[in-house]
């Protein structure tokens, strides 16, 4: 036998029913003692409510009032009002129909009084006539686990999400009502900050999927070659391009061509399994350019590309790697966040991940899952961990809570988009949260958007040999800030890319070069503006 679970009839206690599962989870019967377990009778061996699930979904429950309606369940919910035999389906977990749909998976079945209540991985739901119709009471409740979510930057109401079997989430009200689009898991998600009516979602074992109306429905695009991986598998949008995907299974694929790419096309192959040489867990992408790549996988591998997938550098021996962020200022910075039981958390490089150096500090001994920066002043570090949220100020040396008000719960995602300054956690299991960077650091939300372009003087000017340089850009478009010596030859790029509206500020270190004057340069195709800087050693 497998697992058994047990019901008590209460108004006989000499009747007690149980729900048997073979080895493989499979139902073996429906039982019954009417004599306080002297004998036993299979009262029901079909239908196969459990499936091959009883080894972890298998429950079942009495009418307080009467010993001979027994409610069992596994994927869906069959009722007996003759002691177990010819059991009926009372709930349907792959239905449109809501009156008749529980979510599948069911953990508990209790009654309280005349009320059934139904526990599953889907949530809780109600029954007030013993099984024939369900309400969902899971808008009130909370208990989504999110797997990954984004949000609309021009719709601070508008997030969408992927959750652990409520699939694909969304709301346009800021939370306050979920709509569930489909049934079974969802995973990772991305909003495209450009055109946010393209949004990417997935199921799951191998699968990324595309919405065209803001998540109402779903085209799958998984390239047909990709192969292996993980349950849920990571793909992350670039920063700097919302053309541009990088998908990871067993090996790596990306697209340049994200808003029409199909299961047979606009695919590349970047990696194969041979290189990745495990399951791909996490992504980052440089801000300034799509061919640099940060790669990690749930063996502890991390693989870095500055060539498209031409060549890797491959580091081994790390717990399972969850997550990256990339400076959008200088790609050669990098943090990375590790999974599983040891007590190094939080990688950081500043050599583009030849070297990675433990930044976990006093952070707790669990999980990190996911981690986002600030780059603007003051930075700011904020990792995700199996205890909620926690922050650095200065580099990972020390890390504070930063989970006042939020349920100290796993937190599997978060994103933060730094011109509109919030951040959203997506936990598992307690929903999703938003916190509102710029007002707690005295930012003007409002302020953010730049009526006009901006080339600002750099500060310190004169300076030795770092100084800040800060620009503003009123609208999404390509940017360029270079740095020129006086004979007019361009000695340094410090931005090459597509940025969305807002205040920005990029440090340039000037240690290699000899005192003199030298000239920023800020560039758009609307724009373009300079500013003489004197460096003094």
């Amino acid at each position: 036998m497998g697992r058994i679970q047990l019901a008590l009839a209460k108004s006989n206690v000499s009747t007690v029913y149980a729900s048997i599962s073979n080895s493989s989870g499979a139902l073996v019967g429906l039982y019954r003692t009417t004599d306080a377990g002297t004998t036993w009778t299979a009262q029901a061996t079909t239908p196969n409510y459990l499936s091959s699930q009883g080894w972890y979904d298998n429950a079942i429950a009495v009418k307080p009032s009467d010993a001979n309606y027994v409610i069992a369940g596994g994927l869906d919910c069959y009722a007996s009002t003759t002691g177990g035999t010819a059991l009926v389906q009372k709930s349907q977990w792959g239905t449109s129909n809501t009156t008749l749909f529980s979510h599948a998976d069911i953990h508990r079945l209790e009654y309280n009084g005349s009320i059934l209540y139904c526990c599953s991985d889907g949530g809780v739901y109600k029954s007030t006539n013993d099984g024939t119709t369900w309400t969902d009471l899971n808008q009130k409740l909370s208990t989504l686990q999110y797997e990954s979510a984004d949000y609309d930057p021009t719709n601070l109401l508008s997030f969408q999400g992927g959750s652990q079997d409520n699939n694909k989430q969304t709301t346009t009200n800021g939370g306050s009502n979920w709509i569930q689009r489909t049934t079974g898991d969802g995973g990772y998600t991305i909003v495209d900050p450009v055109t946010p009516a393209y949004v990417y979602g997935q199921y799951v074992n191998g699968s990324i999927q595309r919405s065209a109306n803001t998540g109402t429905s779903f085209t799958n695009i998984t390239p047909s070659g990709s192969t292996g991986g993980l349950f849920y598998n990571p793909y992350e949008m670039a920063p700097g391009d919302h053309n541009t995907i990088v998908f990871g299974r067993a090996d790596i694929w990306k697209t340049t061509n994200a808003q029409t790419a199909t299961t047979s096309s606009g695919w590349t192959q970047i990696a194969t399994t041979t290189i990745v040489g495990g399951s791909v867990s996490a992504i980052g992408i440089s801000a300034t350019d799509i061919n640099k790549i940060y790669i990690g996988t749930s063996n502890g591998r991390i693989l870095v590309t500055t060539d498209n997938g031409a060549n890797w550098s491959v580091q081994a021996g790390y717990p399972y790697v969850s997550d990256f962020i990339v400076d959008n200022t200088n790609d050669n910075i990098c943090y990375a966040t590790l999974g599983g039981t040891g007590t190094t958390h939080v990688l950081k490089t500043i050599n583009g991940g030849l070297n990675w150096t433990n930044i976990t500090g006093n952070l707790p001994n669990i999980a990190a899952n996911s981690i986002v920066m600030r780059t603007l002043s003051p930075r700011m570090l904020f990792v995700g961990t199996d205890f909620g949220v926690f922050q650095s100020t200065n580099d990972g040396a020390n890390w504070i809570s930063f989970s006042s008000g939020l349920p100290m719960v796993e937190v599997y995602d978060m994103k933060y988009k730094q011109t509109i300054g919030m951040i959203l956690v997506a936990t598992h299991g307690r929903g999703c949260w938003t916190f509102d960077l710029n007002s707690t650091l005295g930012i003007d939300p409002f302020g953010e958007i730049p009526a006009q372009y901006k080339l600002s003087q750099n500060y310190p000017n004169p300076f030795n040999p770092v100084t800040n340089i800060a620009f503003d850009i009123p609208k999404y478009n390509s940017v360029k800030l270079e740095i020129y010596d006086m004979s007019g030859k361009k000695i340094e790029e410090l931005v090459n890319q597509n940025l969305n509206a807002g205040h920005y500020q990029v440090q340039w270190d000037a240690s290699k070069y000899s005192s003199g004057a030298y000239v920023s340069k800020l560039t758009t195709p609307d724009y373009s503006a300079t500013a003489k800087m004197i460096l003094i050693k």
